[in-house]
């Protein structure tokens, strides 16, 4: 066992990153930067098409945070609302949707790791494992 689940958010909405999950991933819509491991995980660490996910998912996912800092973002409405598609932003939130979709958002006790797991998961070991050089939770 490596480390044991310590945080873990509700379930997720379709077409809703959570205020709970942006507290819980360390977001802040104020900085410049979010933090590389919350962003990989929302999207599996995987781009359009099952490629490693591009570095400006990282700024697309601050765009979101930006037009909704104080609250869950509606992503189903700012997808909607965008006037440029495909965009870098609307391919993130499509890979996000794909990933989340009825899983708790967990971060580890003492190593802090995040990741997706199932809704019932709770009080569960965390292992980690790697594959093709990519850090991975199991």
């Amino acid at each position: 066992m490596v480390d044991t689940i310590s945080k873990l958010g509700l379930v997720a909405k379709v077409g809703i990153i959570l205020q709970e999950w942006v507290e819980l991933g360390q977001c802040d819509g104020a900085s410049e930067t979010v933090p590389e491991g919350f962003w990989r995980t929302l999207v599996a660490d995987r781009g359009p098409h099952g490629s490693p996910a591009p570095s400006r998912y990282s700024r697309a996912f601050l765009y979101y945070l930006r037009l909704s800092p104080t609250g869950n973002t509606n992503t189903n409405r700012l997808m909607a609302e965008s006037e440029i598609e495909p965009s870098p932003a609307v391919n993130f939130v499509q890979r996000v949707h794909s990933v989340k979709r009825n899983r708790k958002l967990l971060v580890s006790e003492t190593k802090k790791y995040e990741g997706l797991v199932p809704m019932t998961a709770e009080g569960e070991a965390v292992a980690a494992g790697y594959h093709e050089e990519q850090f991975e939770l199991r």
